[in-house]
């Protein structure tokens, strides 16, 4: 097979290889295939199935693929991202789908056959080597709509490179990725992760650091969990999470540096009882202070991660949910000083 296509009205693909058009359930292809200048936001509706949205962006690509039954392998020399900005959206749980029949509906019978046919032979799972993953000028947030604000936390400006990924059950080697841009398009920010194969559960160690973050560009995030807003402050924050055999090792160091919650200009407005909360939360912070003026303290995390079947991201993801989002933001009220690491 031979083919050359225009990939929704802007990008290219084309594909050289073979094929069995008469493979039993569905055909099987192999070859090396190409694709560049492909617009991210014509995947939107995929997206969203994992629940993302994404905004501009172009995709560019090429490797050998072979998808056939019994068979589903990917070898990616490198993949390019530019300019998308992406969003991980927590929702509300969804309504429960309607107009499913139920399980005592009768099935005819070349439909049950098929069904019956699927369910004896579970498709295998895809056997992915990345090479290279490169974004570049990019943006990345978390968006959460259960809490009142809702509140948007991202990183702006976002390059870097994945190399050496790959979902091989046998593979030993070590992945790696590294990443810089700034947090709420303020302070800088840097990411690492090593990432091992050779195992069903996720293997991966990460360390992120953010530094002098204007706090005022996170007054949705204490509004949605403290009930208070900042008028002046910077804050940093240093991890190292460890992921072996299901389990999560390391910590979170948050760190608050000339916090100003109350401000009697900011806050004219505001009910009476609003102010003293607000001044009492600044009471609280200014308890907490080390002698360069910070806020500071350290969330330790350790246990059970998931079982075999959770994702390399998915573990991330709650990792962040659970250490930065629940442990740490609720409130200076909720600070307690550890020892310093």
């Amino acid at each position: 097979i031979q083919v050359d296509a225009t990939v929704f009205e802007s990008g290219r693909g084309s594909i050289r290889g073979d094929a069995n058009f008469l493979a039993v359930p569905h055909p099987g292809v192999h070859g090396q295939f190409r694709l560049a200048g492909i617009p991210l936001d014509r995947l939107g509706p995929v997206a969203k199935h994992w629940n993302f949205e994404t905004r501009g962006g172009v995709l560019s690509t090429s490797g050998e693929i072979e998808y056939a039954p019994g068979v589903r392998k990917a070898h990616l020399p490198r993949v390019e991202i530019r300019g998308v900005r992406a969003d991980y959206i927590r929702r509300t749980a969804a309504p429960q789908a309607t107009g499913i029949a139920p399980a005592s509906a009768k099935i005819p019978a070349t439909e049950k056959a098929v069904k019956t046919a699927a369910a004896g032979s579970a498709a295998p799972a895809w056997d992915l080597q990345l090479d290279r993953f490169e974004l570049t000028d990019s943006e990345v947030g978390y968006v959460n709509t259960v809490h009142s604000p809702d509140y948007r936390v991202f990183f702006s400006k976002v390059s870097g490179e994945v190399t050496g990924f790959s979902k091989k059950t046998n593979q030993d080697g070590t992945g790696k990725a590294a990443f810089r841009g700034r947090f709420m398009n303020n302070g800088p920010a840097t990411a690492t992760a090593h990432f091992r194969g050779g195992g069903k559960d996720p293997d991966f160690d990460v360390r992120l650091a953010i530094e002098g973050t204007d706090m005022t560009t996170m007054n949705d995030l204490f509004r949605a969990y403290g009930k208070f807003d900042v008028f002046k402050g910077t804050f940093s924050l240093y991890s190292e999470i460890g992921v072996k055999n299901a389990y999560v090792s390391g910590y979170v160091k948050p760190l608050f540096t000339d916090v100003e919650v109350y401000d009697s200009r900011q806050d004219a407005g505001k009910s009476v009882l609003k102010k003293v909360y607000e001044g009492a939360v600044d009471a609280v912070s200014k308890l907490l202070r080390n002698k360069r003026d910070d806020v500071a303290t350290t969330v330790d995390l350790s246990g059970p991660v998931g079982g075999s079947n959770t994702s390399t991201l998915q573990a991330i993801g709650k990792l962040i949910e659970n250490a930065f989002f629940n442990a740490i933001l609720p409130g200076f009220d909720r600070q307690i000083p550890r020892p310093k690491r």
